[in-house]
């Protein structure tokens, strides 16, 4: 499941006519198909951005989707549809995908806690030792000076 849509993608400031002009490469128009395929690849793209960085802390993919990584999805998104075309980025679109790594970084480094159904936090360590696998028995512990 997509952590974002294109209608939220919209909602960052883009309009219909960019899109097009962002994805349309056949120059067909607005009814080219392969436009929602190219979309979909840049939020899968920001997906996958966001699962990497958080795999250690959060069970990825998110089931429910916090309304930040949301946003932050939508952003980056934003910013890998414009890296279709090159030449310079606008400035605002730069300044929003740095605004969104900041706060994944933020999340990977504790510095901020998602609220989530199923954070990979707490709990002590998972072994597979027992007592049985012990080298070193209490009372050869106890004679040792």
């Amino acid at each position: 499941m997509a952590y974002c849509t294109k209608a939220d993608i919209l909602e960052e400031g883009l309009t219909e006519q960019d899109i097009v002009l962002l994805c349309d490469d056949e120059k067909a128009g607005s009814g080219n198909e392969k436009i929602a395929d190219r979309v979909s690849a840049a939020i899968a793209k920001a997906d996958e951005e966001i699962d990497a960085d958080l795999i250690e802390h959060y069970t990825v993919p998110f089931t429910t989707v916090p309304a930040i990584i949301k946003l932050i999805s939508a952003k980056l998104a934003v910013r890998n549809l414009y890296n279709r075309r090159r030449g310079e980025n606008p400035k605002n679109v730069e300044d929003e995908a740095k605004w969104a790594r900041s706060k994944i970084k933020e999340y990977k480094n504790r510095a901020s806690q998602l609220s989530t159904d199923d954070p990979k936090v707490g709990g002590s360590p998972k072994t597979n030792k027992t007592a049985d696998d012990r080298q070193f028995t209490d009372d050869l512990l106890k004679k040792m000076p």
